[in-house]
């Protein structure tokens, strides 16, 4: 059904962010970050999807680097508290050598 929705309406990011959700939720983690991707390209203050690529290179990926960006790249855009708190956790993780679960 979003893949339809985002035949009809590509530039979408509400759409984009849906069908990233369900590809991150099916294992479909290269569709995921291309489709979050796409939604920070269109509009880059949308810091969940920012957060939402940095779990999959953190957990998914195995690349802390690329999640480390990305994490830091939620704090640089003045996020809501929220956010900006589950970005910290995830720095603090990579930074402390920690291992964990999203």
């Amino acid at each position: 059904m979003f893949e339809k929705a985002e035949a009809l309406a590509p530039n979408d990011i509400h759409v984009l962010s849906d069908l990233g959700t369900i590809y991150q939720q099916t294992g479909r983690y290269d569709e995921a970050l291309a489709k979050f991707g796409r939604v920070v390209e269109l509009d880059p203050s949308q810091l969940g999807a920012v957060l939402h690529m940095g779990i999959i290179y953190r957990y998914r990926k195995g690349d802390d680097a690329k999640a480390l960006e990305m994490f830091k790249k939620v704090l640089e855009g003045m996020p809501d508290p929220r956010l900006a708190e589950m970005a910290r956790r995830e720095i603090a993780k990579i930074e402390g050598g920690g291992a964990g679960n999203p």
